[in-house]
């Protein structure tokens, strides 16, 4: 597939010219994090660590599985399907970590592949459907969160010593390091190219807080920063009272960054930098509806944001040491001994506890002897790094297998068939993970394994390497925590030969109706296109091979989603669940 860089000059100017007169900016800041997500892609769940999922997790809980890595784990990530975590041999005498990978449903690892590097430390960021990885070298690698596949490698330069867990969003990874002073690093998801770097003092241990206008950082003696995410340049700096190695992860919670430091624990207006309050917490606080939530010397406290009223307190088993979590109402605590709490936001009563097996350690943000660890909360599952390297899941216990997906079709192409399937009806009271889809060349008779590799997080799927004129028999079933649900019925599809253009995907698929946003059409027979239309209007579009397109979205009166069709001499690419493109209000489209 070819690049943007394959445009000619002549053809980026006409884009770049259709920008320019609808009021478009080519630089504008992209969506950092989209709120109501039940994926955990960052330390402490989201880009602005703040302890706070959106996901049906409800107590009373049960174990789902565990898995006995026996080396020290580090927070897992959790993504469409799947839960990543690194783990660390500090036993041996061997330097580096490993990737795992595990299907969420089961807790099998789907691949493994290792990091490398200094030190037994790593840690791991998602977007966009990859994974994102940081030794103690520095050196950060892009996996695809399928497959294990690795996308680039790329060593980050200028420093030596690396201790900050990544964010990944706006289309960059920023992670931090150290050695000589610090530096900041904005890196490019798709290519792993350094788009920008920022010098800072010290850069240890602090994972960048990141939304659509400031990337926020906080190291020894209070020294915090704000820096544009797109351009790199220095927004605010808040100077301490001296410098020094180390650093916290921050966390914001609406226009307030709370950063803690052995100097004193400050919170800091966002957008100003200027110092507005104290507060005192260990490991790093949560936030939800108004409530902090903060551990300190083993006791958990409830505080309005408003006043910093104390609402409730719990001390729990008197070991109490994980950094909490918050998700449907609920505060997630781990303790030293195993136990784990699941309180009331509001009242802090105990609405559930169990016991892991083994201890929960708290996070170490100060050493690399072992990868940063944590609780995640995703897609209906609690996730628990224990002491002696067991990964153990829970989920609520009302959880049954989701009912059948319904509305099955398939669209013949060319040597492969586009399944679309509408979700099931019951969900069986736990979010669902993805579908298997089955493939068979007589009626009834499917293969007893699936033809995707893992969860597929979508309702459509492109089964390609098919015979043409050969009848082939699909079905499809949905996966939630508690397990695979009935199949789906039969359909029946027929490839053929054909040269009519086809899309198989739109990237990105959503944006402004204001209209003017970049949209790369992907698919197939594009060769002499005449037109591209969203919906019923026409836009800009340049053919940039045979297999891409890249066009401009027209404005919308109104937000809903429309299909992306693409017209040639030999006719007009069919409707499917892959072409459509979803315009969503300005004031809606960005969160954070």
């Amino acid at each position: 597939m070819r690049g943007l860089k394959d445009l000619s000059l002549r053809q980026l100017g006409i884009l770049l010219v259709a920008l320019s007169a609808a009021g478009g900016a080519v630089t504008s800041a992209l969506p950092a994090w989209a709120a109501g997500s039940d994926f955990s892609t960052a330390y402490q769940g989201n880009p602005l660590h703040d302890g706070s999922q959106s996901d049906s997790l409800a107590p009373p809980l049960t174990e789902a599985w565990s898995h006995a890595f026996g080396h020290s784990l580090s927070y897992p990530v959790i993504a469409n399907g799947m839960a990543f975590v690194t783990e660390g041999d500090n036993s041996s005498n061997t330097y580096g970590t490993t990737v795992e990978a595990l299907n969420l449903s089961s807790g099998s690892v789907a691949w493994s592949v290792p990091l490398g590097g200094s030190y037994f430390w790593s840690a791991l960021t998602y977007d966009n459907g990859q994974v994102f990885g940081v030794n103690g070298s520095g050196q950060l690698q892009a996996f695809d969160a399928a497959t294990g596949a690795r996308t680039w490698t790329t060593q980050l330069p200028g420093q030596y010593s690396f201790s900050s867990a990544p964010t990944a969003a706006n289309g960059y990874v920023y992670v931090g390091g150290a050695g000589s002073g610090g530096t900041l690093y904005a890196v490019s998801e798709s290519s792993g190219t350094v788009a920008w770097t920022a010098s800072v003092m010290n850069g240890d241990d602090s994972s960048p807080v990141v939304t659509n206008n400031g990337v926020y950082v906080s190291y020894a003696c209070q020294q915090t920063y704000d820096f544009n995410p797109i351009t790199g340049a220095l927004i605010w700096h808040y100077s301490g009272p001296c410098e020094g190695g180390g650093g916290k992860t921050p966390v914001l919670n609406g226009n307030q960054l709370y950063v803690r430091d052995s100097q004193g624990d400050i919170i800091l207006n966002a957008t100003t930098g200027s110092l507005i309050g104290t507060f005192s917490s260990g490991p790093i606080p949560a936030f939800s509806d108004s409530k902090g939530f903060f551990l300190n010397g083993g006791t958990l406290s409830a505080e309005s944001t408003a006043n910093q009223a104390t609402l409730w307190s719990f001390t729990g088993d008197g070991s109490l040491d994980s950094a909490p979590l918050v998700s449907n109402g609920v505060v997630y605590e781990g303790s030293g001994s195993g136990e784990i709490y699941a309180l009331s936001a509001a009242t802090g009563a105990v609405e559930w506890s169990g016991n892991a097996g083994s201890g929960i350690v708290g996070p170490d943000e100060q050493n690399v002897s072992q990868p940063l660890t944590g609780l995640a909360i995703g897609q209906g599952m609690l996730l628990v790094p224990t002491s002696n390297g067991t990964l153990v899941a829970y989920t609520s216990q009302t959880a049954i297998a989701p009912t059948a997906p319904t509305a099955l079709t398939g669209t013949a192409g060319n040597g492969h068939a586009t399944l679309t399937w509408t979700a099931p009806t019951s969900d069986g009271s736990s979010p669902i993970l993805g579908y298997d889809v089955y493939e068979g060349t007589s009626p009834g008779q499917e293969s007893a394994n699936p033809v995707n590799t893992s969860p597929i997080a979508g309702n459509s799927y492109n089964v390609s390497g098919l015979t043409n004129d050969q009848k082939y028999y699909f079905t499809v079933r949905a996966l939630n925590s508690s397990g695979q649900g009935p199949a789906s019925s039969e359909v029946q599809v027929m490839p053929t030969a054909t040269d009519a253009p086809e899309v198989t995907a739109i990237h990105p698929n959503r944006g402004s109706t204001s209209g003017y946003k970049l949209v790369l059409i992907v698919g197939d027979h594009f060769k002499g296109m005449s037109s591209v239309t969203f919906g019923e209007k026409k836009a800009m579009a340049i053919e940039i091979s045979p297999k891409l397109i890249l066009a401009l979205s027209p404005p919308m009166a109104n937000a809903g989603s429309v299909d992306v069709r693409v017209t040639t001499g030999a006719g007009e690419s069919t409707v499917s669940q892959a072409d459509r493109f979803t315009y969503v209000s300005h004031q809606n489209l960005h969160q954070g």
